[in-house]
């Protein structure tokens, strides 16, 4: 056959795209990605030859006869490692099954590098035809001397030079596909004329705040740290320095990273205020398909877009990542300013891979990165922040703070009151449960978990402010996801004791005019971070809050550092170090995640979704279907899934159930996990 037989992708049986065609629209795409970290010419070799193995009778079988499929990328990386190009050979291998282990050479295993290398040299892959066209366009090029020399940027250069060869590839069968290119993402300069227009519609105070945060916006690129009270109003003073700056230095997106799911809705609403829908992205979720030609293609997919709204989950889990669809959108945090909202809030298990993910953006690729954290805050592993100064009139006053020490549940009850609107935010969903079991025929309770789904706190959010705007006396028992939300006009606030971190949210949610009432109780065995707040307390018994902040994340981090557990482990740097100095990125991939107990989507079916949920299961389910199933859907652990296993349908080749047994959800409290004795909590 000759080059003009061999195709890669087809539209119809009479349009095809030649096989060269995609191999040079993906290395030109992919050069123009990694040149924004100097890495084009890695990226344009691992382009050229990303699919080498559609040249194949065998592949040419799998595309026009429905043949079956085959290993098509270890031919090409088998070329690149003969030629001594081993980072675009890794690369190259992992195009469509992932990025792989390395292994080891002497004793080759199937799903490692070092398998697939030895496949190819056996002559285990179907025979391909290797154009000699390719060798002309391989640049023996040096790589860059870190790279050469550190283990860890090293590694996470492999990562984003993964993350250009993937989206490169499928942006060009994409547009093979659809006919057409995607429309150009805005430039920040495009943002900068609403933001400005939106500025001049608010108050003096926050004029004058967001002002002071935009010259600091001209600062150099780096790691700059933003203290203040959380709300809106910080959120908006974050994107004032972020947006000068993007301007300032050519960045090419923003990226607001927000602690929970539930927060992602009321800020991208208040970015489309400001912006526009067509320029703002919530992403919640991955649903990427597996394969470009079943795609339905999405900007969600790799965050292309001027300004993206997600979680810490979805950013650090897809730069941790090995597979193809997860990591397109790495390459896009490269020029990029990244806002970090509460870094704090973080698993503890995972602030050493986190911090050494963030220093290499900042180091290697060129990412500005604004932390916006609560005072005294320092991530273990960062380099010091610089700190931003605000420019603010407005005088604030601190809410009351009292502190019952040493409770029983039945003092904490006899503390509410029948007559007022009280709020109650506990740790653990467990507890609502509890007090709403407890209480329910005493008060009236509105409950807000992460067991409930979004369409159901959205719709307990309404009864709340319906209740507070007819003045009906009501008890809100809550989780700490309902600080997600807009704060609520509520003077009496009681919080579970925890750490001083998180006590620091619930008063600048709560606002000036609360009273907070710091319960623990004397039956209860504190965590770290718990522990870490008592000696703060006893040890400095006439403190101020301040002082105490600084003392308690000193002693939180020591205790951390020093614990004798099994996540020393993960917190351990070496632990860290050891997967990424082996080349292990399947392990990495397989491992890392920010929340273990949320890897399963439970769908709860209602009259309103029953259709969409019948398509998802037929495999016949569109992208706004599966956006807008985001309503009904809960995140469970694997351990909970199991406790289920009578009462759900699996839905074909997704990560995902649908509940059969609505017995099992509570409209009030949500999902009833059944504890280890089986029984319902």
């Amino acid at each position: 056959m000759h080059q003009e037989s061999y195709f890669s992708h087809k539209r119809s049986e009479t349009e095809k795209h030649p096989w060269f065609q995609h191999a040079e629209g993906t290395a030109r795409r992919a050069e123009q990605f990694a040149s924004v970290f100097q890495a084009g010419p890695f990226a344009q070799n691992a382009g050229w030859y990303h699919d080498v193995g559609h040249c194949s009778l065998a592949f040419q079988r799998r595309l026009f006869q429905n043949g079956p499929k085959i290993d098509h990328t270890s031919s090409g990386a088998y070329e690149l490692w003969k030629k001594q190009r081993p980072l675009e050979a890794i690369c190259v291998a992992g195009s469509h099954a992932g990025l792989l282990d390395y292994g080891t050479p002497y004793a080759p295993q199937p799903n490692t590098l070092c398998g697939r290398l030895d496949k190819v040299q056996r002559g285990q892959v179907p025979k391909y035809w290797l154009n000699p066209q390719l060798a002309s366009k391989l640049q023996a090029v040096d790589y860059p001397e870190i790279v050469r020399s550190d283990a860890i940027a090293q590694h996470f250069f492999l990562r984003f030079l993964f993350s250009c060869v993937v989206d490169a590839g499928w942006l060009d069968t994409e547009a093979f596909m659809r006919g057409t290119e995607r429309e150009k993402m805005p430039s920040m300069s495009q943002l900068f004329q609403p933001w400005t227009q939106w500025l001049t519609t608010q108050s003096t105070e926050d004029i004058h705040a967001c002002q002071s945060l935009q010259e600091e916006g001209r600062r150099k690129p780096g790691c700059y740290l933003l203290e203040g009270p959380a709300g809106t109003k910080t959120v908006l003073q974050s994107i004032a320095f972020a947006l000068q700056h993007a301007v300032t230095h050519q960045k090419t997106r923003l990226i607001y990273v927000v602690p929970h799911t539930a927060s992602i809705e009321p800020v991208v609403q208040q970015f489309q205020t400001i912006f526009g829908k067509e320029r703002v992205l919530g992403v919640h979720t991955e649903t990427t398909m597996q394969e470009p030609e079943e795609s339905q293609w999405n900007n969600a997919d790799n965050w292309d877009m001027p300004l993206i709204v997600t979680t810490p989950a979805l950013l650090f889990e897809s730069i941790y990542g090995n597979q193809g669809p997860k990591c397109r959108k790495v390459h896009n945090l490269a020029n990029a300013v990244l806002i970090l909202e509460e870094p704090n809030r973080l698993p503890e298990a995972v602030w050493t891979p986190c911090a050494i993910a963030l220093q290499q953006l900042v180091t290697q690729f060129q990412t500005t990165l604004l932390l916006r954290a609560v005072h005294g805050f320092q991530m273990p592993g960062l380099p010091t922040p610089t700190p931003l100064t605000v420019e603010d009139t407005t005088k604030h006053s601190q809410p009351v703070l009292t502190w019952m020490n040493d409770c029983t549940w039945e003092q904490v009850y006899n503390q509410f009151d029948t007559h007022t609107t009280m709020l109650c935010i506990v740790n653990h969903t467990e507890t609502v449960t509890q007090i709403y079991e407890q209480l329910k025929d005493q008060l009236s309770i509105i409950c807000i978990t992460e067991q409930l789904t979004p369409r159901h706190q959205k719709q307990q959010r309404n009864r709340i402010q319906e209740g507070l705007r007819t003045q009906t006396p009501m008890l809100i028992c809550a989780t700490p996801v309902i600080e997600s939300f807009e704060a609520l006009p509520i003077s009496k606030i009681y919080r579970e004791q925890t750490g001083l971190d998180a006590i620091q949210h619930t008063m600048d949610w709560g606002g000036d005019q609360a009273h907070i009432h710091v319960f623990s109780l004397d039956s209860h065995i504190p965590d770290r971070r718990e522990q870490a707040a008592l000696t703060v307390r006893r040890q400095q018994p006439d403190g101020s809050f301040d002082t105490w902040m600084s003392a308690y994340f000193e002693t939180w981090i020591q205790a951390i550092q020093t614990a004798n557990t099994p996540e020393r482990s993960l917190t351990d740097q070496q632990h860290t170090k050891f997967h990424m100095e082996r080349g292990n990125f399947a392990t990495l991939g397989t491992k890392f995640h920010i929340n273990p107990a949320s890897q399963i989507t439970l769908y709860i079916p209602n009259e309103e979704n029953k259709d969409q949920l019948k398509a998802l299961c037929q495999e016949e389910s569109t992208r706004p279907d599966q956006q807008e199933l985001q309503a009904d859907a809960l995140q469970i652990s694997e351990a909970q899934c199991e406790s289920f296993t009578e009462q759900l349908i699996k839905i074909p080749n997704t990560n995902s159930v649908i509940l059969t047994d609505l017995t099992q959800y509570h409209p009030v409290l949500g999902l009833l996990i059944p504890d280890q004795s089986g029984d319902k909590q």
